[in-house]
């Protein structure tokens, strides 16, 4: 299939206090943060740890707060990601992040279009904390999203069983919510305690419940030894990026509105779509109207429409609507996973106005309406030429009686 003369919605910076990113990033060592703790979500959903805590507003805002735990580790906010569209706000100045900025911060998205600041897809915060003390463990949880709406719920939290083999160690269940980072309990975020030389297992538990497709992975392994310099840690990450996920639907409706003679009307229309899924091509409806086949997205990606200007005879207007959003020149929709309509209406110009009667010719005779001025000025002229042909014979009578006068 040809490309496509309207381009895929692509993000823009909508925020100063941050730097726009193009393309998408999804872990902290992406963004050099390596040692980093990651606690982050999907769209709208907020998430929090037992030092972490974050809102989001209108599926487009967040909010971070270290609790007062996190105050007492010594957390320090290293990076916040705010992802919508095909790009992604960076907020790394620590002038505009917490402890020096606190809540509400409005971590915003970028925009999708002129003026519309997409829907968040994911977001997530990196930070910090105090050097580990000396026979510590620290379990974290890393929560990779899936790149899409999931069709199977993900976990709300998650369980990992440690044991060591020190002696007298009891197991411990460590819980995490769903945006991961540190356990949920402070008192349970760092195993202290552990002698010099013991060795850890960790173990992911109801891994049976995870969606198919979801990869489990222990960093730097699922069994450690404890060292005698500073404590250690091990990242369980859940990588839901493999799991399947919601298809949307678009459809495009044409409705045209016109005066003109049926063949004066284009025999066809084209519109043309494409999605930052990589969806794209276009759409030809004829000249009554009608609407498309659906066409399948990503649930969750952006699509923009727009009529090939070709298929428009000059003075044809355009107007796009879909839902509450019109526009007259193109439409960037948001796709999830109930179907989507976009009608595409078409006016005419008004047809030319009926032909004028053409004008009498100068050189013809103009023709007298019976009783009008024509007909009283040839009747003057009749009666002075009687008067003139009266005063004719008056003036022979007149002069025949001179004559005969004198004789």
């Amino acid at each position: 299939m040809p490309a496509v003369a309207v381009p895929a919605p692509i993000a823009m910076p909508s925020d100063p206090r941050a730097e726009f990113v193009e393309g998408n990033v999804m872990t902290c060592a992406q963004l050099g943060l390596e040692g980093s703790i990651r606690l982050g979500g999907s769209h709208d959903e907020p998430g929090a740890d037992a030092y972490v805590s974050v809102t989001t507003r209108e599926q487009r805002f967040v909010d971070v707060a270290i609790t007062s735990a996190g105050v007492s580790a010594g957390v320090v906010i290293d990076a916040v990601v705010v992802k919508g569209g095909d790009g992604f706000n960076l907020y790394t100045n620590p002038a505009v992040l917490p402890p020096a900025l606190l809540p509400p911060q409005d971590y915003v998205s970028p925009l999708v279009g002129a003026g519309n600041i997409a829907q968040i897809s994911h977001w997530f915060v990196c930070y910090h904390f105090d050097a580990l003390p000396t026979g510590s463990l620290l379990v974290d949880k890393d929560v990779i999203p899936p790149p899409g709406l999931p069709v199977d719920a993900l976990p709300i939290s998650f369980s990992v069983l440690v044991t060591c083999d020190a002696p007298g160690f009891v197991p411990v269940v460590l819980t995490f919510g769903r945006a991961g980072g540190v356990a949920l309990s402070a008192d349970s975020v760092l195993i202290e305690d552990l002698p010099v030389g013991t060795t850890c297992t960790i173990e992911e538990q109801d891994t049976d419940g995870f969606p198919a497709g979801t990869v489990v992975s222990f960093s730097p392994d699922s069994t450690v030894q404890i060292g005698d310099t500073e404590g250690v840690e091990v990242v369980v990450t859940n990588d839901f990026s493999g799991i399947a996920i919601l298809q949307g639907s678009l459809t495009i409706t044409k409705v045209v509105e016109s005066t003109l003679p049926p063949a004066e009307i284009p025999a066809e229309f084209v519109v043309e779509y494409a999605c930052l899924d990589g969806v794209e091509g276009s759409v030809t409806l004829p000249e009554t109207g009608g609407t498309s086949a659906p066409i399948v997205t990503t649930a969750g990606t952006y699509c923009a429409i727009a009529e090939a200007t070709a298929s428009l005879p000059p003075g044809w207007t355009v107007i796009y609507q879909s839902g509450d959003q019109t526009s007259t020149t193109d439409l960037i929709v948001h796709v999830f996973d109930t179907p989507v309509t976009v009608t595409v209406t078409n006016t005419s110009p008004s047809p030319p106005p009926s032909p004028s009667p053409s004008p009498t010719d100068p050189g013809a005779p103009e023709l007298a309406e019976s009783g009008g001025e024509t007909s009283v000025a040839w009747g003057g002229v009749v009666g002075a030429a009687l008067l003139f042909g009266c005063g004719i014979a008056l003036a022979r009578v007149g002069t025949q009686t001179r004559e005969r006068r004198r004789s």
